[in-house]
């Protein structure tokens, strides 16, 4: 039988499991590598995997406008955010320190 499914599994017996395996070695050998160049806490080439984008916010917004927003979403007391986000950045331009309108948390 036909599914309308747009996306589809074939599954084939022709004993390609040697090429499967030595594939996945290969990228498990790759993802090795990016996590030793990934860089270490306190670097500069550290990427925290924790961290999330906050986009489209208005350029006024300051971090307690943030603390203020993941209060009302949460349903919690504005002093019971600092428990649950370690830090807010909004990213800010160099010279005038206005907001670019995004951050992360």
């Amino acid at each position: 039988q036909q599914s309308n499914c747009p996306l589809q599994m074939k599954v084939s017996s022709s004993g390609k499991s040697r090429t499967r395996d030595s594939k996945s070695s290969h990228l498990i050998e790759l993802n090795n590598e990016r996590l030793k160049t990934a860089g270490r806490r306190g670097t500069k080439k550290f990427v925290d995997p924790n961290k999330v984008f906050l986009g489209n916010l208005p350029y006024d917004a300051v971090e307690s406008d943030v603390y203020t927003l993941f209060a009302n979403h949460w349903n919690i007391p504005l002093e019971s955010v600092g428990d649950r986000i370690e830090s807010i950045k909004i990213i800010r331009d160099w010279k005038t320190g206005k907001s670019k309108g995004y951050g992360f948390v």
